[in-house]
């Protein structure tokens, strides 16, 4: 009934017209049918890759990689390849000029990219009434302020007018940094 739609750049949630089927639409208080249908999905942890994952440069990573820093800024990228001084390459830069990358040094940069680090889970999309963010700005949410933005506006429920307190926000991060550290543990 939800889906991604990969004919879309950026990929987009999709809800099939099926979701009528499966529950009544919602009457908020004005007595107005609705078919808003909200959506987080959140992914707990971080990408599974220890030290024996297989490194061998190659092209394919490479072209991942540059499709994930397009959204970035020079900057950013420079920030990252410096936290990860313990990357196989040196900086992670040393396979970058002949155009390959290593899997386990995509990943990591990868992580790194987003919350997965930090907090213990990443936004991967949301969508409610007219605001969404895509898989692509989801990859872009790299700390636990813009996070609590993005989950901030998806919460507002009156045409983006915050209608609660940021306490809700807050405690919602945290109660999933606290299932992200006892999945960890």
């Amino acid at each position: 009934l939800i889906r991604v739609d990969e004919e879309t750049t950026p990929r987009r949630l999709v809800i099939s017209d099926e979701l009528t089927l499966v529950r009544p639409p919602f009457l908020p208080s004005d007595g107005r049918p609705s078919d808003v249908v909200s959506v987080m999905d959140v992914k707990l942890g971080s990408r599974s890759y220890g030290r024996n994952c297989p490194n061998e440069p190659q092209q394919s990573y490479y072209t991942k990689y540059l499709e994930c820093r397009q959204h970035m800024s020079a900057e950013r990228v420079r920030m990252i390849w410096g936290e990860l001084g313990g990357c196989s390459h040196a900086d992670g830069h040393g396979w970058l000029p002949v155009e390959k990358l290593g899997k386990r040094d995509y990943l990591a940069f990868r992580d790194r990219t987003t919350t997965s680090v930090d907090l213990g889970f990443r936004l991967t999309a949301l969508s409610h009434g007219g605001y969404a963010v895509s898989q692509e700005e989801a990859r872009t949410i790299a700390s636990r302020t813009q996070f609590l933005d993005r989950l901030e506006r998806f919460l507002s429920t009156d045409g983006g007018r915050r209608t609660f307190g940021t306490a809700v926000a807050r405690s919602l991060v945290d109660e999933l940094v606290g299932i992200s550290s006892a999945v960890r543990a």
